[in-house]
Formats: C-alpha cells, sequence, structure tokens
C-alpha cells in the first residue's frame, strides 16, 4: 500500500519469525522493546546464542533468553540460600541484586515479585535485530 510509517512493537513481536513472514524489506526499521540485546558483547550473551542456534538450528528470542535468566536467578538463590527449602529459595530470590543476567543487570525485585532491569530497544537493520537504545531510567524501569 506504499505507507511508510515506524512501526513499534513489544517484547511478543521478537521473534526470527517476524522477519521470515513479513520479509526483510517489510521488518526494515521495526522497533520493539524487549529483554535481549544480541549486540551486547558479554560473554553470556554470545555464549547463548552460539549454543542455542547450534542445538535448535534457529536464532534465540527473548523468551528463550528469559527462561534461561530465571532458571539462573534460582539456581543463584539456591546457592545463596544453601538449600532447596522452598521457603528460604523465594527469600534469596527475592534479596537478588545487581545480577549479571543474560537479559541484562537485574537490580532486584519489587515487592510484589516484578523484576527491575534496564529495557532494551531493538530495531531490524537488514533482516537482523540489532542494537537501538537502552532505557535504564529508574522511573520507567521500576514496575508500579
Amino acid at each position: 500500500m506504499g505507507v511508510k510509517a515506524l512501526i513499534l512493537g513489544e517484547e511478543g513481536a521478537d521473534s526470527p519469525k517476524l522477519v521470515e513472514i513479513a520479509g526483510p524489506s517489510a521488518a526494515e526499521g521495526f522497533m520493539i522493546v524487549t529483554n535481549l540485546n544480541r549486540d551486547d558483547e558479554r560473554p553470556v550473551v554470545q555464549n547463548f546464542i552460539r549454543e542455542f542456534k547450534a542445538r535448535y538450528g534457529i536464532d534465540p528470542d527473548m523468551v528463550g533468553a528469559s527462561a534461561y535468566d530465571g532458571l539462573m536467578i534460582i539456581v543463584d538463590a539456591m546457592r545463596r540460600a544453601g538449600t532447596t527449602d522452598a521457603a528460604k529459595v523465594r527469600d534469596a530470590i527475592a534479596a537478588t541484586s545487581d545480577f549479571n543476567g543474560l537479559t541484562g543487570v537485574i537490580k532486584g525485585f519489587t515487592p510484589i515479585g516484578e523484576v527491575v532491569k534496564p529495557v532494551q530497544v531493538q530495531i531490524i537493520k537488514m533482516g537482523e535485530y540489532r542494537y537501538f537504545a537502552e532505557i535504564t531510567d529508574p522511573e520507567i524501569i521500576t514496575p508500579r
């Protein structure tokens, strides 16, 4: 139809399928907020991307990245609690701060269990999700 508009999405659109279905030219410039910064050079990120592709034959998305972080937070909490007792692990998770996760540095959790961490903004360039910005303002990233 020839419409030229900036299209914004959220993490539900963070999937290699979006580019596959839309086609690289139609997806060009599409921006999303997400949890996965594929251009993050930290080894935890690049190793995850490489291993995910090797195991599953597809690029990872934010769902896989978030699930990985969730499991690693539980493992870290069990280590810090020194037990697998549910109440103690729960308390250790609640006390998590500055956890160096795959999806960014997790500052901690709100009293109702919402995660506090930077939000990644990705843009599709030449058929691939690329870093655009990171939102770190506590007023924006802290759930209420």
